[in-house]
């Protein structure tokens, strides 16, 4: 007996001590976390060399800076040798070269290439993730392998697919002719593939299945909030309510979570205003019906630092179908004016798995179609030209034909999107 009490007091001990050690470990994670914290909360948020002022104005979290010196440069115009975008949904997948021959454009413009922005989206491929019953894998992360090192790395869409371009590799870029090693681990096992010189696509191929799960739509508007867009943007807050209202009557239930970023200039209001994600559409709906049109004055907006937020600032589920819809009608401004690159952020968007749909007014600045052409072209999304007046209609629909498309794939019962307009071939 006096040995069984003996192991027992020593066995008690034990729990004791490691009960005080995890109770120390937990305390001292909390402290570093609290640390950290303070170390980000005093660190200066800044924009264009100056401070950022932070305020919460009903459901907007605000960020705004001063307006800088103006710069000394001309207005930049488009080569007379690039096309305007057509006046219909225009999709690069449709013709992927449209954009190639753009920017070839653009590159012998001697202004253009100085101050304009250019994605390299030369030889692209395609890698493809499906289960052994041939069902597409979203979200799957695929590492693209290049001399031994990984060279990109991105997530699925819906479809399984993803696209990467060996010019914006990692380390500088790969060369267009190089052979490629693809690899994915997803569903508890791991997937291989090579994509030898010249060859385009690639499918891998998991050994396990995809399995059913719930549909999870987090929506991002992106909006230019700038007195040019109160056309566009009183069009957009009565079609997006109508579009939302026919994703309730699908016969499989789609979780929807909306946020909004709406983006200015340097000098007024606010450079960008967030609004949270949220699964109360109807607040979303009244929320984003109070924002105006106001301030600007000058061509280039905040559409790089609108990008930057929706993708730092939202809280993006795992495991959902991604879409931001990008609406303005001015180009992205320079690190001067306030604004951020636009290229980085497309790039990242890419590599989360995030659709990036844009739209803008007809006869829009055409560094500005060319710069949603870019975005759109990337990550995988459509470009809408729409009229500033009567457009309500063909909006709620291009609206709903996307969102509804970005959620087929996530659930075998989630019906095509039929009934969607074909994209146009790009000019």
């Amino acid at each position: 007996h006096a040995a069984q009490r003996a192991a027992q007091e020593r066995a008690a001990a034990q729990q004791s001590a490691a009960a005080t050690k995890a109770a120390a470990l937990k305390a001292a994670v909390e402290k570093a976390k609290a640390a950290a914290k303070a170390k980000a909360d005093a660190k200066p948020d800044r924009v264009a060399g100056q401070d950022v002022a932070v305020r919460q104005v009903g459901p907007w979290k605000q960020r705004s800076v001063p307006k800088p010196a103006p710069q000394a440069l001309a207005p930049l115009r488009a080569p007379k040798s690039v096309p305007p975008a057509p006046a219909v949904p225009l999709s690069e997948d449709v013709d992927p070269s449209a954009l190639l021959r753009a920017r070839e454009a653009w590159l012998k413009e001697p202004r253009a290439r100085k101050q304009s922005e250019l994605l390299d989206i030369r030889g692209g491929r395609t890698a493809q993730v499906v289960d052994t019953k041939g069902r597409s894998v979203p979200m799957a992360v695929v590492d693209i392998h290049s001399g031994g090192k990984i060279v990109w790395r991105a997530r699925t869409y819906g479809d399984g697919k993803m696209r990467f371009y060996p010019g914006m590799a990692a380390g500088g870029g790969a060369q267009q002719s190089a052979a490629f090693r693809l690899s994915t681990v997803e569903l508890a096992s791991r997937a291989k593939a090579t994509l030898a010189p010249g060859q385009r696509s690639a499918t891998l191929k998991l050994p396990g299945t995809w399995p059913d799960r719930p549909v999870k739509l987090d929506i991002a508007v992106i909006v230019d909030a700038t007195a040019s867009m109160a056309p566009l943007l009183a069009s957009l807050q009565r079609a997006l309510p109508a579009a939302l209202k026919k994703l309730d009557v699908l016969k499989v239930p789609v979780a929807v979570r909306i946020g909004a970023v709406a983006f200015r200039d340097a000098g007024d209001a606010f450079v960008t205003a967030r609004r949270a994600f949220t699964r109360d559409v109807g607040a979303f709906v009244r929320d984003f019906a109070t924002l105006k049109a106001t301030g600007g004055g000058d061509t280039p907006d905040a559409l790089g630092e609108g990008l930057r937020v929706a993708l730092d600032d939202l809280a993006w589920g795992r495991v959902s179908a991604k879409v931001c819809l990008l609406v303005t009608d001015a180009p992205p401004g320079t690190a001067t004016e306030g604004d951020q690159p636009f290229t980085s952020s497309t790039i990242r968007a890419s590599a989360l798995g995030i659709r990036i749909h844009s739209v803008l007014p007809v006869g829009a600045d055409p560094y500005a179609a060319y710069t949603l052409r870019q975005i759109s072209h990337l990550t995988r999304g459509q470009l809408l030209p729409v009229p500033t007046q009567g457009g309500d209609a063909a909006l709620t629909r291009w609206l709903f034909d996307r969102l509804h498309a970005a959620a087929v794939g996530w659930s075998p019962a989630l019906p095509g999107a039929a009934g969607a307009a074909p994209p146009a071939k790009a000019p």
